[in-house]
């Protein structure tokens, strides 16, 4: 990610974080503060609508109290229907919004008809004028009202019209003073309040009569049973609720109201998202002109250490800026003229190495050139010293049965006479001289003709020379055991090849052993050849063996040679120079 990314990204962090703190604390105490004043206003309107009502009833109370004690009930039991008659006149006209008064006895018959206002009767602008009329099915509902068993006092009921009315009981010596009121007034008080809504409860709880069907839920919880004075809670988190008792009638008022916390927090947070958009718009222009200011400079300075890596050394910058990027740019130019400076020391310290390494090439080429002069002299020279080895061997053997034939001719020349038995050992002996010499002239060439091979038994061979050399070893105190096969092995070879082969191996491998190692020489047959394992103890040349080692390098040339010459090879086993092999064809 950029540099100016980053760093935008970062005041975008700096910049919202606080708002978005802000705001939410600002949510929290507008929360808060909602909540305590909707507490208090439902607290306040609670108690105020409750005192309307106690008033108002209160009132209506005190009404019905006056008429019933002017007159004794007994007195207007005793007076018959005339009494009752006038007794409930007086007080439907003396009690506001009486809607229907009647004497019931106890088999719930009116002894006088009921005081109403009926169907056929006038009502204009006079002290009726408000009342409304009762209908024939009105009545017997009103009636029905006041059963017999009923409560005593104040009791809320649900009108035929779902109007409320308010049925107030007297009772008498078998008889009853019913009142139904029209408590329209009564509800008029609660509603000029500035609740939400409201409900009247009766000491059970249950909802009498509710201002606002939608929260009747939360209204229909009720006080708990038997607790007066003013109690407070919350149905939920928007809605507060306040519950007043009454005196008389034992009632209770409850009054609802919802916080209005949604719409300040609402502008809150609009205003907060406000606040937090405009803060992005203007740190992003400030991440604009932040590219401006160093992401451009910085590439320009990117581009121009591309070119100085390619080789463009000397070139600078030369901004004439103050501040940290003028100081790079000036740490930039003075690198860059440094290594201008540094290449062409680098230039000519380069030219003078290679003019040394052309001399040096030259002196090395010459010194090379002598070293393998020398190296092929010396190679010459061992071939020539192994040649005049191997020609030192097979005049040795020239020498035995020229010997022989130079004693027999002294002898016939002495005045024997010559025997077939001299004239045939003469003959074998001159063969024999022949062979030699043949052998040398072959090995002198670098050929042998491999028809011109012989059978030889191989085991007998080599146990001649392990015989022969065995007492070298010791000497140098190097043990050699031979595991000779139990059935013979026979090649098809030279036989005095074979014979200087193995002499040459015996002596460079005695060269190479020290004192306390040893060696095994084991002979087998496979796939049609003979093998020849020699496995040393030690490698060759370890210790003060080294220096004979090395010595004894034409001995281990010429045995490869004659390998090579025989047909088969002499070659290393393991690469540690413990174990050597020798094939040859099997005849």
């Amino acid at each position: 990610m950029r540099l100016w990314l980053r760093v935008t990204l970062i005041m975008c962090l700096v910049a919202v974080v606080p708002v978005v703190l802000t705001g939410a604390l600002a949510l929290q105490a507008s929360h808060r503060t909602e909540r305590v004043r909707t507490e208090e206003a439902v607290t306040t309107e609670a108690i105020g609508m409750a005192t309307l009502a106690a008033a108002w009833i209160d009132t209506q109370d005190k009404v019905a109290e006056t008429w019933t004690s002017a007159y004794d009930r007994d007195e207007v039991v005793r007076a018959g229907v005339p009494g009752m008659l006038g007794h409930m006149q007086a007080i439907y006209r003396a009690i506001d919004g009486a809607y229907l008064v009647v004497w019931l006895d106890d088999t719930v018959a009116e002894v006088p008809p009921p005081v109403h206002l009926g169907p056929g009767q006038a009502q204009g602008s006079g002290e009726f004028a408000d009342r409304r009329r009762v209908g024939a099915d009105e009545l017997a509902w009103g009636l029905a009202r006041f059963a017999p068993g009923g409560p005593e006092g104040w009791t809320l009921l649900d009108g035929p019209g779902g109007e409320p009315l308010i049925r107030l009981v007297l009772r008498s010596n078998g008889y009853h003073l019913g009142v139904l009121l029209d408590a329209a007034p009564l509800l008029r008080h609660v509603r000029s309040s500035g609740a939400d809504a409201w409900a009247l409860h009766d000491p059970a709880g249950a909802t009498l009569h509710s201002g606002e069907p939608s929260l009747e839920a939360a209204l229909g919880l009720g006080p708990a049973a038997g607790q007066r004075g003013v109690q407070r809670w919350w149905h939920d988190e928007q809605t507060a609720l306040a519950t007043v008792s009454l005196d008389e009638p034992a009632w209770y008022l409850t009054v609802a109201r919802v916080h209005e916390a949604a719409a300040a927090s609402g502008l809150i947070l609009t205003e907060t998202l406000a606040v937090v958009v405009l803060a992005l718009g203007v740190v992003m222009l400030l991440g604009v002109a932040l590219r401006l200011e160093i992401t451009r400079p910085v590439q320009a300075l990117m581009r121009d250490v591309g070119l100085v890596a390619e080789g463009d050394y000397g070139r600078k910058l030369e901004w004439a800026r103050l501040d940290e990027l003028g100081d790079l740019a000036r740490a930039f130019d003075d690198l860059s003229e440094s290594l201008a400076e540094h290449e062409q020391e680098n230039l000519a310290q380069a030219e003078e190495i290679r003019a040394f390494n052309r001399d040096l090439q030259d002196m090395v080429e010459e010194r090379t050139r002598e070293l393998k002069e020398a190296q092929a002299e010396l190679v010459q020279a061992g071939q020539f010293a192994a040649i005049a080895e191997v020609s030192a061997g097979l005049a040795h053997e020239l020498n035995n049965p020229l010997a022989s034939i130079l004693g027999y001719l002294q002898l016939i020349r002495s005045g024997a006479e010559p025997s077939p038995a001299i004239l045939e050992i003469l003959e074998t002996e001159a063969q024999r001289c022949r062979t030699v010499l043949a052998a040398m002239a072959r090995f002198g060439e670098g050929r042998v003709d491999a028809t011109g091979f012989e059978r030889v038994p191989l085991d007998e061979v080599l146990h001649e020379q392990v015989a022969r050399h065995r007492p070298t070893f010791e000497r140098r105190g190097v043990s050699v055991t031979w595991v000779r096969p139990p059935q013979g092995c026979v090649v098809k070879s030279d036989r005095m090849l074979l014979d200087r082969l193995l002499l040459s191996a015996l002596e460079a491998l005695r060269a190479g052993l020290g004192a306390g190692s040893s060696l095994r020489i084991e002979l087998a047959s496979s796939d049609g050849a003979a093998q020849v394992s020699f496995a040393c103890s030690v490698p060759l040349g370890q210790g003060s063996a080294g220096d004979d080692w090395q010595a004894a390098g034409s001995q281990v040339w010429l045995s490869r040679r004659l390998a090579d010459l025989l047909g088969g090879s002499l070659t290393e086993k393991d690469g540690a120079g413990t174990t050597w092999v020798l094939e040859l064809p099997e005849g």
